[in-house]
């Protein structure tokens, strides 16, 4: 047992360091055109350069550990991580329990984000950003058009169409953000229950998975469901990636992430072909190339769909306002930061280490052995962190560089049984303990914006 311990953790160390060396020093060897309008050029700091050293040092670990898993180069200990079955009926949650929880956290969030508290001391961060924009809205300025917009439409649309029904105020604002969180929350914990059936496991992971997407911003922007239609979407795909309404239904949920956030819907939609892809090699290949057709349609039309029919006469603006943030913002780096190495990211980066290791040893197996929903959801959730690291990379901070790593860590808190993308017990241990200290440092990242808005929140109850 120490052996394999030994061995797996020197494999995952070596291949971090790596990260760790390259994302250091070849960023500022190379530094870009200290003109540029970013703080990362002024620095010295290549910001695409950053990038690119996280995208090819990942390929390499995949191409490199499946040649060397392969020949057995390494000893890379692949033993199935014990994982409880979601169907075994000892383990079910009673309905009973299951509403109790779902009212307990819901309750608990709903206090937190509770409207009339929150009103009044506000605004505080980013929900005065989102009253300004709301404000622009209930004067007859047009989002796109008039004004500069980051996001998709439906983000700022269903703020617009809420306010239109109870009425312009800090208390609306907050009464839809506490619907968000709420709906949020409870929709996570009950794929929780769903995935682990120990009740302090369960709860114990939920806990850390909820101290994580914690939001201390009060925007829109950076509550959890900024991601989850993708994350959602990757679930059910890896569930039945051979099935036509399954490929649907994930096309579907892209859609809304794509209208909703579009950046991350891009990336859903590459991380979901990926595990079509990955089905290709052996046996329904047909069916999962007319899911995925299928998705991708979906995907793409109802996407558009949704967006035309919330930004209307604007929707050519909302085109030209994606091309900008896509060509000539990221061009030039607009909003670059310099990226600097803390605790949080290198515990984030030892997690990505773990699983671009264990898919990369599983990647010629994959070629002869079926994978089952766990390796499947491992594989959508790497491509998905791979591709959002793009996004927060630039900016660098707590909030942005976290959240690509929420789909990692929900993978490595669920645990679920997988066949051919596989580690030992031992590392998935390490995986948690990885976990604990990404929340602690995260929680303290964000102390200062939580104790602004928190001590706000104490105030108005006490006033109340």
């Amino acid at each position: 047992m120490f052996m394999n311990f030994r061995s797996n953790h020197l494999i995952i160390l070596t291949f971090w360091f790596g990260y760790v060396i390259l994302l250091s020093f070849l960023p500022e060897a190379f530094p870009p055109d200290a003109t540029l309008p970013n703080v990362a050029a002024h620095l010295g700091y290549n910001i695409k350069l950053a990038y690119l050293v996280i995208a090819v040092w990942s390929v390499f670990g995949f191409l490199f550990f499946a040649i060397a898993n392969t020949r057995e180069w390494i000893s890379w200990k692949t033993e199935r991580t014990p994982s409880i079955d979601s169907c075994d009926k000892k383990n079910t949650v009673s309905l009973k329990k299951c509403w109790l929880s779902c009212l307990t956290v819901g309750s608990l969030v709903a206090f937190i984000y509770w409207p009339a508290f929150l009103a009044r001391y506000g605004s505080y961060i980013e929900d005065q950003y989102f009253m300004n924009v709301l404000l622009r809205m209930q004067s007859g300025q047009i989002p796109y058009r008039d004004f500069e917009f980051l996001y998709g439409p439906l983000m700022i649309y269903l703020g617009h169409y809420w306010i239109n029904i109870v009425g312009y105020s800090l208390q609306s604002y907050y009464s839809l953000l506490v619907c968000l969180q709420v709906s949020f929350f409870i929709i996570a914990l009950l794929l929780f229950q769903y995935h682990i059936r120990d009740f302090r496991e369960r709860y114990l992971a939920f806990l850390l998975f909820a101290l994580f997407s914690f939001d201390s911003l009060l925007g829109l922007n950076y509550i959890g469901w900024r991601i989850m239609f993708s994350i959602l979407a990757i679930m059910v795909v890896s569930a039945k990636p051979h099935n036509v309404l399954y490929g649907l239904i994930a096309g579907g949920l892209v859609a809304i992430q794509l209208a909703y956030s579009y950046e991350y819907g891009i990336i859903a939609l590459i991380s979901i072909i990926a595990i079509y892809c990955s089905s290709f090699f052996l046996q329904y290949r047909k069916k999962a190339f007319y899911s995925c057709c299928c998705f991708g349609l979906t995907a793409i039309l109802l996407g558009l769909i949704v967006s035309t029919a919330l930004t209307g006469d604007s929707f050519s603006d909302y085109m030209q306002a994606i091309n900008h943030t896509l060509s000539y913002a990221q061009s030039t780096g607009l909003g670059n930061f310099r990226f600097y190495w803390t605790l949080n990211s290198l515990v984030l980066f030892a997690l990505l280490s773990i699983a671009v290791i264990t898919v990369g040893s599983g990647l010629i197996k994959m070629l002869r052995s079926p994978l089952i929903y766990g390796d499947r959801l491992l594989l959508g959730c790497l491509f998905f962190c791979l591709g959002s690291l793009r996004i927060a990379i630039q900016r660098a901070d707590i909030w942005h560089l976290t959240l690509p790593f929420i789909p990692l860590i929900i993978f490595f808190l669920w645990r679920p049984k997988t066949q051919v993308f596989s580690f030992c017990f031992n590392t998935q241990k390490v995986a948690w303990l990885l976990i604990v200290v990404a929340v602690l440092t995260r929680l303290i990242g964000v102390l200062p914006t939580t104790s602004y808005f928190v001590s706000g929140l104490v105030n108005g109850a006490r006033d109340m």
